[in-house]
This record gives structure tokens, sequence and C-alpha cells, in this order.
């Protein structure tokens, strides 16, 4: 991987290539979890980070979601993953 891409990821706070990568998963949807075969193309800003989506739906859910301030659901997620 070159240095500029190791450094766009980085600030994009998306996930690095790792096993999961050479399946084709590159990333969870931060909405419904299903693995992202691929590179994620839609983003949505979580807690100062870009974070991956699987689809245009799970986009406009999660920021319906955010703009009723019931992000608990993700914020526990991660917790649950740490």
């Amino acid at each position: 991987m070159s240095d500029l891409l190791s450094r766009a990821i980085a600030r994009s706070g998306a996930p690095a290539p790792g096993a999961d990568a050479r399946r084709g998963i590159s990333a969870s949807c931060i909405h419904c979890t299903l693995p992202i075969l691929g590179a994620p193309c839609l983003w949505v800003e979580f807690e100062g980070r870009q974070r991956p989506v699987c689809c245009a739906g799970c986009q406009a859910v999660f920021n319906v979601v955010v703009a009723h301030g019931m992000t608990d659901l993700y914020r526990e997620r991660n917790a649950g993953a740490a």
C-alpha cells in the first residue's frame, strides 16, 4: 500500500486492509453491521470519524437516527466491539 493511500485511510477513519480485505470484505456497515464487499463508497460521520455504510438506505436511516439524537445504538455496538 502506498504511503499516500495509508495516510488517506488513517485520516478517513476507515479500517486499514487486513484479513477481511483478502476475502473482499473491507469493513462493516455502521448501521446494519453487514460486511461491505470491496471498497466502501458511502460514508457517514459519527463521533468525528468517517464510518462506512453499505447502501443509500442505511445511510438515510443512520442520518435520521443521528438527527433525532438516538445514537446510543451505535455507541453501544462500538463499545461491545472494543
